[in-house]
């Protein structure tokens, strides 16, 4: 069952970045462990939902009558539930979805630089990180990035652009050819897997782009020889729910001992 509640901007932020693992709510509506608490932002100033929410699963509920913050006639009619919420990393893969249509609200530089900051923990080759992120905000960049993606206007749309790189000096550096043409696009494509990870813990929508004009791409961004472009990542708070993930079943991609 999914539930739907208001939440303040300043307990909403709390959730997002993690701080914040539990609710506390009258007890004036059911629900029970594995249920989904949707947590929309209101702002008690204008009155109205800023379009934020963020989805979290109830792992446990304790009601009591011992807090004193509600009207003491509500607390002695409905009692409190403490709600405690998962953050699992099941739960975050199934949550990213592709979203291609985002709102115009900014995405403040403290929750890119998490996604970032969480984003660079993702394991490389020999631990050389031979990955490269250019930052687009200007939108006159970011309608000629679409047009390198083959006019896929929704780019522009973005509030952010993040396009990672693979730096193939760095890893050719270590390991050669092999470094140069396969390792340096791993560690690429493992730290985009990790990027869309951390939007969507933070409540933004993104999805991956790999269709595009390589030499365009590059001369927008003003990519030395040695660095390329492996994914354009347009980020931004979901305007859209995307679609369900439709994936074939683990028998039918497993392969025991040999293929």
């Amino acid at each position: 069952m999914k539930i739907e509640k208001k939440i303040w901007p300043k307990y909403f932020d709390k959730v997002v970045s993690g701080d914040k693992t539990f609710e506390i709510r009258l007890a004036d509506f059911e629900c029970k462990p594995v249920d989904v608490l949707i947590l929309r932002e209101w702002d008690p100033e204008t009155k109205k939902y800023t379009g934020r929410v963020i989805e979290k699963e109830i792992t446990y509920v304790a009601k009591t009558k011992d807090i004193a913050f509600w009207p003491k006639d509500d607390v002695d009619k409905y009692g409190y539930q403490i709600i405690a919420l998962k953050s699992a990393f099941k739960d975050l893969a199934l949550k990213r979805r592709s979203i291609r249509a985002y709102k115009p609200d900014d995405v403040s530089d403290a929750v890119i630089n998490d996604i970032l900051s969480t984003s660079i923990l993702a394991p490389s080759a020999g631990n050389l990180q031979a990955w490269e992120f250019i930052l687009v905000k200007n939108a006159e960049r970011k309608k000629k990035i679409a047009s390198a993606c083959f006019e896929q206007d929704f780019i522009m749309e973005a509030p952010i652009v993040i396009v990672v790189c693979a730096n193939r000096k760095k890893s050719g550096s270590k390991y050669g050819k092999r470094g140069e043409e396969f390792y340096a696009v791993a560690d690429a494509c493992i730290v985009s897997a990790y990027i869309q990870l951390a939007a969507a813990d933070r409540g933004l929508g993104s999805v991956w782009v790999g269709a595009f004009n390589n030499g365009a791409l590059k001369e927008i961004l003003k990519l030395p020889d040695y660095v390329e472009p492996v994914a354009v990542l347009p980020l931004g708070y979901p305007a859209e729910e995307g679609h369900e993930k439709n994936r074939m079943s683990l028998n039918q991609v497993l392969h025991n001992e040999e293929f």
